[in-house]
C-alpha cells in the first residue's frame, strides 16, 4: 500500500475568482477579515492567530507590524494593505470581547488553525463554485502560497522581495511559487 504525502503534494494556488469567491461567501467579518489577512499579508496560519489586538493597533504609519511569534523565532515585519485593514476594522466593530488576540472565537478565545482550514473549506463549499476535489486541497496554507504566486507571477513583484514578505530563509523556497510560463518568457524577451 502506498502511502501518500498530502502536506508535500504540490497544490494549485487560488486563483483570483477563487480568492474573491472565498471572501464573498464569509459568513461573518470574522472569517472575510481571517482570509484577507491571510491572502494579503503571506503570514502563516500561527503567525496570523496569535497576532494582538495590540500589534494591530499600533502598526507604524506604513501599516507595519513587527512579528514575534514566527517559525524560526526570528521577527520579521509585515505590512498590511488597505483591503486588509479595511476587512479588519470591519471585524473589529462587531469583534467579541475576550482575550488580546485579533483574532478570536465566537466565545472570544484563541482560534485553532485547525478550525480555520475547516472554515475555508465551508466557504467554499458554500460558494457553489469549488469542486469537490478543489475543496479537498483547501488549507490555510494554501492561502499563504496563493499570495505569493500571486505576487510572484501576476504582480511581478521581484522573487527577493516576495521571500522577504514570505519569511522565507532561502529563496529556493520562494523560487516554488513562481510559475515560468511560455507567455512570461515571450514577454520578457520582447523588452
Amino acid at each position: 500500500m502506498t502511502v501518500r504525502n498530502v502536506k508535500h503534494k504540490e497544490k494549485t494556488p487560488l486563483t483570483m475568482v477563487e480568492q474573491q469567491m472565498l471572501i464573498k461567501y464569509s459568513k461573518n467579518n470574522r472569517d472575510k477579515a481571517i482570509l484577507t489577512t491571510l491572502l494579503n499579508s503571506g503570514m502563516r496560519i500561527n503567525e496570523c492567530l496569535t497576532l494582538t489586538l495590540s500589534d494591530y493597533m499600533n502598526r507604524d504609519e506604513d501599516n507595519m507590524i513587527t512579528l514575534t511569534n514566527t517559525k524560526r523565532d526570528h521577527d520579521r515585519n509585515i505590512f498590511l494593505n488597505v483591503e486588509t485593514i479595511n476587512a479588519i476594522e470591519v471585524y473589529l466593530e462587531s469583534r467579541k470581547d475576550g482575550c488580546d488576540l485579533l483574532f478570536v472565537s465566537d466565545m472570544g478565545n484563541k482560534m485553532d488553525r485547525g478550525n480555520v482550514s475547516r472554515t475555508i473549506k465551508c466557504i467554499a463549499k458554500r460558494s457553489g463554485y469549488f469542486s469537490d476535489d478543489r475543496i479537498s486541497e483547501l488549507s490555510n496554507h494554501l492561502c499563504r502560497a496563493s499570495c505569493g504566486s500571486t505576487m510572484l507571477n501576476d504582480k511581478n513583484i521581484p522573487i527577493d522581495v516576495v521571500q522577504e514578505v514570505l519569511g522565507h530563509s532561502s529563496i529556493a523556497t520562494t523560487r516554488i511559487y513562481a510559475k515560468t510560463s511560455t507567455d512570461r518568457v515571450k514577454m520578457a524577451m520582447c523588452m
